[in-house]
């Protein structure tokens, strides 16, 4: 219940409906943004809720997000390990990914070996 009650909700929406890449991406560097990393917990919680509750759609949106920002380049470094952390730390169990998206993953320079590991370990995991 805490982390609903801090969850930034047009971030939680987003993810619950599957919404492109583009959209959570905005939704998440305007949180990243606020001053005094204000927005951090807001994008923590909403991933922790969503990750644990989203149908698949919501899901892949998360992966093809956090594959966004691998890709966006140096200056996004930070948001990527940020926006990977807060999946590593959500909770979850396993990310639905498509092969692209997990050589994507695989392949981050933005992201840490460790982040890299967990990462592909949850991307790998079947039902």
């Amino acid at each position: 219940a805490k982390e609903l009650h801090q969850a930034d909700y047009a971030l939680l929406r987003l993810l619950q409906v599957g919404a492109s890449a583009a959209e959570i991406c905005g939704r998440v560097r305007t949180l990243f943004d606020w001053p005094r990393g204000e927005g951090l917990p807001a994008i923590a919680a909403a991933l922790s809720v969503a990750l644990a509750a989203a149908p698949l759609a919501g899901q892949r949106a998360c992966v093809e997000a956090l594959c966004a920002f691998c890709a966006a380049g140096p200056a996004d470094t930070a948001l990527a390990r940020c926006f990977a952390n807060d999946i590593l730390l959500s909770g979850c169990y396993r990310l639905p990914s498509t092969p692209r998206q997990l050589a994507m993953i695989e392949n981050a320079m933005a992201l840490t070996d460790i982040q890299r590991r967990k990462l592909v370990a949850l991307c790998r995991v079947r039902h």
